[in-house]
């Protein structure tokens, strides 16, 4: 599968039914957070995936069993999807307080054991964002797969599945499919992350599908750079994600993107000197973006792509993969995996896969 890689690929990669010269394959349509950003219009950016881990055993089970009567009610399953986890704590407590006073020999029923209650903890759904780069292969970041960093997060791919064509989140569209995933590839930890695992290097991973993308004007593929391609200081590139909309604040249900500057390595690693913090490490194989006014990725866009126009044929290019920073949209660029650094890791991966 390594023709991804071929020159001749680049013109027919990173377009979207938005850009000029496609609207001859496809007809023109008109449909109007990431922190700072603006809303994107459907197919705007068709290689961006949703990595969506699927319910647990215990939340199947769940659904199955306390969950079957509340269906029963008319809008209850919607009014305890609105409540936050203390509420859903208080209600659970005032449940109990009643079966221990009508129903006190069928109580234990309704104990949950430590093992289900940690299962029952786990999250489902958008978790990452990703980067279609072959029919069958999506570029996305190594912490987002890795426990140690969010115990929900597994590596088994039986735990997840791609969407692909997704726009709203919670809506159901007949453009978005669901791809199960064959295999979960991250790149080997360093002595360091595994003696600290608030140390993150080499954030990239790379996900096989169990059957290929059908290519539309909804999925596309996303252009690669070339091996150790430079772009320009300074210069603006798009990210896009479902992430939070601000700091410490909710998921976006329809994806957002901002234009963010690059910020050089050097002047990158002189603002972070000054973070109360040591974990940042500012190599070459990372790169900064940002700016001061109030744009940025954040949680929730981690995987996805920062795409760059190209100096050498002008194509919008997946430059870097949203890894991590200080807070969202504060005065720290944010740090993404710098892509063409890895073309070689990524050539042998999917080449021996």
């Amino acid at each position: 599968m390594v023709e991804i890689f071929h020159e001749a690929l680049r013109p027919h990669c990173g377009r979207n039914r938005y850009d000029g010269g496609y609207t001859r394959w496809f007809p023109q349509s008109v449909h109007k957070r990431i922190v700072g950003g603006e809303e994107s219009r459907v197919a705007e950016w068709p290689w961006l995936v949703s990595l969506q881990l699927k319910a647990s055993d215990a939340e199947v089970r769940w659904n199955e069993g306390f969950g079957q009567p509340l269906k029963r009610f008319p809008g209850a399953m919607d009014e305890l999807k609105k409540m936050s986890v203390d509420q859903l704590k208080a209600a659970i407590a005032q449940l109990r307080m009643r079966l221990k006073e009508y129903a006190p020999d069928q109580l234990s029923q309704f104990d949950i054991d430590d093992q289900s209650e940690q299962e029952m903890t786990k999250k489902e759904g958008h978790m990452c964002g990703g980067a279609l780069i072959s029919p069958y292969w999506i570029l996305s970041a190594k912490h987002c797969f890795q426990k140690k960093h969010e115990p929900a997060l597994s590596l088994d791919p039986d735990r997840w599945i791609a969407v692909l064509g997704e726009h709203h989140l919670k809506e159901p569209e007949s453009h978005q499919t669901e791809y199960e995933i064959a295999q979960i590839i991250i790149y080997p930890d360093e002595p360091e992350e595994v003696n600290d695992p608030s140390i993150l290097l080499n954030d990239i991973a790379l996900i096989k599908l169990a059957r290929p993308a059908v290519l539309d004007e909804f999925v596309q593929i996303a252009c690669l750079p070339y091996p150790e391609e430079v772009f320009r200081e300074d210069q603006l590139c798009s990210v896009a994600g479902w992430g939070l909309t601000e700091d410490e604040g909710v998921m976006s249900f329809i994806p957002q993107h901002v234009h963010i500057p690059l910020v050089p390595n050097p002047q990158c690693k002189s603002i972070y000197d000054t973070a109360p913090t040591s974990a940042v490490n500012i190599t070459p194989s990372v790169l900064c973006a940002g700016d001061r006014n109030g744009k940025d990725s954040c949680q929730y866009d981690s995987g996805g792509p920062l795409l760059c126009r190209s100096a050498i044929d002008n194509q919008r290019v997946i430059t870097g993969i949203v890894s991590y920073g200080l807070r969202c949209a504060s005065a720290y660029p944010g740090i993404y995996t710098r892509v063409p650094h890895y073309i070689g890791w990524i050539r042998n991966i999917i080449s021996h896969n």
